[in-house]
Formats: structure tokens, sequence, C-alpha cells
């Protein structure tokens, strides 16, 4: 690999390491696995963790980071091993290297690593979900977290420009259009329910009905049928879209 694509895995490698740690100091959460992929890394932990722990682990990740402390690799003798406390996913003989990163994080590891913890540049994490009595997330390192940063405010400037909110107040301004489109819906199904009982009205005494109204939506083409059905002693057709369609 070249220098920016080892430097990037290093990233990700050592930016799992701290997040891992600080997971596992604040919560007791262990890493029950990992994967550093493109385009991000996955990590999986032993519990359940709510939004506002992630959020709290994020903030000491990048305290982490900022600190830019030494990251220590080392092969202790068994004596000085049996008195480190360290993370470990199973049983480890023999020399058994350790990876030491800030003071957030001590771990049994035979991967590479940056030298200094501000090499990691930044650690965010993007999504979290519940995954086999734990919670699996998904995080990004370095450049990575800084173009996926790049392409949200981006995406976040121009729904500002839509709404014609400031980009703070984006969420507020999706919120009050949510609510109108609700209020629209609701006035525009009481019209169309006005609209079916007049069109059913027409077939009122009769035993079939065929009727074709066209934009309808699932829903509206049921209630179409329903007040049909209510008039008709027989057979009742309603159909709508297009010729095409």
């Amino acid at each position: 690999l070249d220098w920016p694509a080892r430097l990037d895995a290093m990233q990700q490698h050592t930016g799992e390491h701290i997040l891992s740690g600080a997971l596992h100091r604040l919560f007791g959460a262990e890493n029950v696995g990992f994967h550093i992929g493109s385009p991000y890394v996955r990590m999986d932990t032993s519990i359940p963790l709510t939004q506002e722990q992630l959020a709290q682990a994020e903030a000491e990740a990048n305290a982490a980071v900022r600190a830019d402390t030494p990251v220590h690799c080392w092969v202790p003798d068994p004596e000085t091993l049996a008195r480190t406390d360290y993370r470990s996913k199973k049983e480890l003989t023999g020399a058994i290297r350790i990876v030491t990163v800030a003071n957030v994080d001590v771990c049994a590891c035979c991967g590479t690593h940056v030298e200094r913890c501000g090499q990691v540049g930044s650690i965010k994490l993007t999504s979290a979900q519940s995954y086999k009595g734990g919670t699996r997330v998904t995080m990004l390192c370095g450049m990575r977290a800084y173009e996926d940063h790049c392409i949200k405010f981006q995406n976040a400037e121009a729904v500002s420009g839509l709404l014609s909110a400031k980009i703070n107040e984006t969420a507020a301004a999706v919120q009050r259009l949510a609510d109108e489109n609700a209020a629209l819906r609701a006035e525009k199904a009481a019209l169309e329910t006005r609209l079916f009982a007049a069109d059913a009205a027409a077939f009122r005494g009769r035993k079939n009905a065929l009727v074709f109204e066209p934009h309808l939506s699932p829903d509206s083409l049921r209630r179409l049928c329903t007040a049909l059905m209510e008039q008709c002693t027989g057979v009742c057709a309603a159909f709508s879209g297009t010729d095409a369609g």
C-alpha cells in the first residue's frame, strides 16, 4: 500500500482501539467483533448502548485524540504481563504484544497503528443499531470522517436553501413542513370522502358499479370502493391510474 492508504488503515485501527477503550472504561462494554473495511469501520459491543452513552464515548475518544499521547506497542515479560490489565477477545499464551493507546485502552493486538493519537485526526460514529444483544456501531476516522462531514454539510446547506431556514434550524423547519403536509393530507382525505359519496350516490339502488377515477392512492381507491359498495348490491369495480400504468 502507498503511504496515504497505510495511514488511513492505521487511523481506522487506532481509532477503533480508542473508542473500544472508552466504551469499556465508561460502561463495561466489550468489543466482541470488528471489521476495518471501506468505507467505514464496524464494531460490535457486548451490551446494548444508548445514543447518549455513545455520544459520551465519542466525546472521550476525541479528547484522547486531541491529547496526542504516544501509542505504545510492547511485549512484556511474563511477570509484567501477569500484572497488566488488558483487553483480549480470547485466552492467549506465549509472547503477547500489548498496545497502549493514550489512557483509554490497553489491548493485546498484532496490528499496525499510528505513532501518536493525534494522527487519528478525529473519530465520528455514523450509525448504531441493536445487534445480537449488544450494539453494532459504524465509525469513521481521519480523512474518512472529514470527507463524510463535507458531504453531509453540503447536503445540509442544500436543505437549508430549499427550506429558507438557517442551517442549524433545518430540523425544526422540516417538522413544520411535515405538520403542514399531514394537515393537507387530512384535508385532501376529507374532500375525497365527499367526492366519493357523490360518485356513489349515482349508483344508489343499482346492482353493479364500474368507476374510473384518475390519480388515486391505494388508500383512496379502497375508500372509493367502500363508498360504492354501500350503495350497490352486486359487483363493484373501481380503477385508478393511467392507460400506460
